[in-house]
């Protein structure tokens, strides 16, 4: 019994010393190569990525106070969300509240925003549909880095509340 315990033993001390070996070389060898050929970007405390153009990519753009969202976007819309001829849901851009100098946009108003005009599929009768969403745009062409959701009214109450005329007027001002 003593024997077949000892061998047992000698047995799993070999795979786990020929495992321990795999693993090593698997270190050693092929995860350098690996990580040699991919392209790690570099920040430097800084939450941007340079990008091809002259706007940067701002990795939690989610994160930014509202000021610094407005500064940091190329573009804002406002989209309104309604019922077509069809009785259909769509997202429809209803203004344009910032598009920097420069900066080519996909949208103008009256067009059909698709991102946000799946609320048909709502089986829920109860469940509200937002009157339309903020949307917060970046580089150039513009497209979509954050957005959000407004409801009842002039206010948005994602953004601390604020109503609709004090982000208009945040956004037509120069951003510093």
């Amino acid at each position: 019994m003593l024997n077949k315990f000892l061998s047992g033993l000698v047995i799993g001390l070999g795979f786990s010393v020929s495992f321990l070996i795999v693993v090593s070389l698997y270190f050693i060898f092929i995860l350098p190569i690996y990580f040699s050929t991919q392209e790690i970007p570099i920040t430097s405390g800084s939450k941007t990525l340079p990008i091809e153009n002259d706007f940067p990519y701002i990795e939690n753009f989610h994160e930014l106070p509202l000021d610094d969202k407005i500064a940091n976007s190329t573009a804002i819309i406002v989209t309104k969300i309604e019922k077509n001829q069809d009785g259909i849901y769509e997202s429809k851009v209803a203004e344009v509240l910032k598009q920097q100098e420069g900066v080519e946009l996909y949208y103008s108003p009256g067009d059909i925003y698709d991102d946000y005009s799946d609320y048909n599929s709502y089986g829920d009768k109860n469940r509200q549909v937002p009157q339309g969403f903020i949307v917060f745009m970046g580089g150039n062409p513009a497209q979509m880095r954050y957005s959000t959701s407004y409801s009842g009214g002039e206010r948005i109450s994602s953004l601390g509340d604020i109503p609709m005329a004090l982000l208009r007027e945040k956004c037509e001002k120069p951003s510093t």
